[in-house]
């Protein structure tokens, strides 16, 4: 949960975090300005951090790539699973990215989601998703297979989302990654911008 809150509910909002072992998440917008600070006095400790990277325009400069591109469709979704637990390196029954929670999550979002499958030398290589909230995208599930890293496959991925993106007149298009993520870097050399870092608190590991 990602909360402002005033100074006398800070108390109440570590009680309810431990009760249900749920993150709080602190941004530099979060309130009161010290709120990171009041939570570690409440006993909640800095469990990651997150740091949420944007594109304004469409990317022109990244040019064409030889990794080919495309949305997936319904029969796709068991197949576009697999990519990312294997991405990921996630078991095969992980409930988050099992077949049957992106086909739950494609009925319940209808077109505001779209999962893209990536291929190079015809075979498949990596996967991205988008969710779209009026003009604002927010991209995820970023993967490629690991015999296919260092080989375009996630910026070619990136290229056709931000393209998606810019054609339906999207103002804004952002990710969130971990600080030392081997992802990172290639944001940095693409010119993604750094907007603010998410600091996520939680009981977990406390002694109160």
């Amino acid at each position: 949960m990602e909360l402002t809150a005033r100074p006398e509910q800070v108390a109440e909002i570590a009680r309810l975090a431990r009760d249900s072992a749920a993150e709080v998440i602190v941004t530099p917008s979060s309130r009161p300005s010290n709120l990171g600070a009041r939570l570690t006095q409440q006993g909640l400790q800095v469990v990651r951090l997150q740091q949420v990277r944007y594109l304004g325009r469409f990317p022109a400069h990244w040019g064409p790539s030889p990794v080919q591109v495309r949305r997936a469709g319904p029969n796709d979704l068991a197949l576009w699973s697999t990519l990312v637990q294997q991405a990921y390196g996630l078991p095969a029954n992980h409930r988050a990215h099992s077949a049957e929670a992106t086909a739950r999550a494609v009925r319940e979002c209808g077109d505001r989601l779209t999962c893209y499958l990536a291929y190079l030398g015809g075979r498949p290589a990596g996967t991205v998703q988008t969710y779209r909230s009026g003009d604002v995208w927010r991209v995820a599930a970023l993967g490629t297979l690991p015999d296919f890293r260092r080989q375009g496959v996630a910026r070619a991925l990136l290229w056709q989302a931000a393209q998606d993106w810019a054609q339906a007149g999207g103002r804004l298009l952002f990710l969130e990654h971990a600080p030392a993520g081997p992802a990172r870097a290639l944001y940095e050399r693409l010119g993604m911008p750094l907007a603010y870092e998410r600091v996520f608190y939680s009981a977990v590991g406390s002694s109160q």
